[in-house]
């Protein structure tokens, strides 16, 4: 059960790519854990059209994998979605390739934000966006 607590705790909080990371407990000796997911880099879309990239992308933000990512993510996006250009729209897409516990963290600013998301010309306006200052009920746009 310990063993158990601790790959949880590992999935939850580590955001590195390593494959091979060992859970020591007091009644065992350190075993190393194998990743059954490989590390799979994005697919490249270069000759994709605005108006499929801005699909593509409401869609991805709204079905990332945990509710909270996906609700921050969503709404944000539909609040700026007519003021984003190209290059915002590749750094986004960037920012969905990270993983949603590690956006989520940064965004509520529970973690250090890695300096090349800290770059990204909107990221100041989501870490806005999820402290939620007016106190709005915070619903996910229609798809």
């Amino acid at each position: 059960m310990k063993s158990l607590k601790r790959l949880l705790q590992f999935v939850r909080h580590n955001s590195s790519n390593e494959f091979i990371q060992k859970f020591p407990t007091s009644k065992e000796p350190q075993v190393p854990f194998a990743s059954p997911f490989p590390f799979l880099k994005p697919k490249k879309r270069t000759d994709e059209s605005f108006e499929h990239k801005k699909a593509r992308l409401i869609y991805s933000s709204r079905k990332r994998g945990i509710l909270e990512t996906d609700l921050l993510l969503s709404s944000f996006f539909h609040k700026r979605l007519d003021s984003f250009g190209m290059k915002e729209l590749e750094q986004y897409d960037e920012l969905l390739n990270e993983n949603d516990w590690d956006i989520f963290y940064w965004a509520i600013g529970a973690r250090t934000v890695p300096e090349r998301i800290e770059k990204m010309v909107f990221w100041k306006d989501l870490v806005e966006h999820c402290k939620n200052k007016e106190k709005q009920i915070v619903k996910m746009p229609v798809l």
